[in-house]
């Protein structure tokens, strides 16, 4: 397998779709909201937050991984974060029913550039475009929002 990156470029829809949810509505407030990986179990995505840096590139279908959760972040605005980057920098695939979804950084603690590799990943996913769409329209729906504490 190579490690080069292919960027992918998202049907005008997709490029709308992923900017209205993943972009346009981060405006909103997502920290009174359900968290979003309970809300993706209902569609059939496990979002898994993981403390520990990422050790290949594979991944089940229908999971999302974040690595290097410190325990106490706010996950929606992490998750989001995430969907921002990999949307922006064009690692969204989109091929039949499935939608691939990578975050990585490029660079070390002193800003030096760094070839790809499964350590520098921090979100990947492969899960079903129908159901991905679904959860991010009920995450910003009224039935998502949760008492101010």
């Amino acid at each position: 397998m190579s490690n080069k990156l292919r960027r992918h470029i998202l049907t005008e829809a997709d490029a709308m779709f992923f900017y209205k949810c993943a972009t346009a509505k981060q405006s909103q407030d997502i920290s009174n909201r359900k968290e979003i990986s309970t809300i993706a179990s209902k569609f059939g995505i496990n979002i898994e937050f993981k403390s520990e840096s990422c050790k290949n590139r594979s991944i089940e279908q229908d999971c999302i991984r974040i690595y290097g959760y410190i325990k106490g972040a706010g996950k929606n605005q992490l998750f989001f974060n995430h969907i921002r980057n990999a949307f922006a920098h064009l690692y969204i695939e989109i091929s039949g029913t499935r939608c691939k979804l990578l975050d990585w950084n490029p660079y070390d603690s002193y800003g030096k550039r760094q070839n790809f590799k499964a350590a520098l990943i921090t979100m990947h996913g492969d899960v079903s475009y129908d159901s991905l769409k679904k959860l991010l329209c009920e995450f910003f729906s009224n039935k998502s929002k949760t008492k101010k504490k």
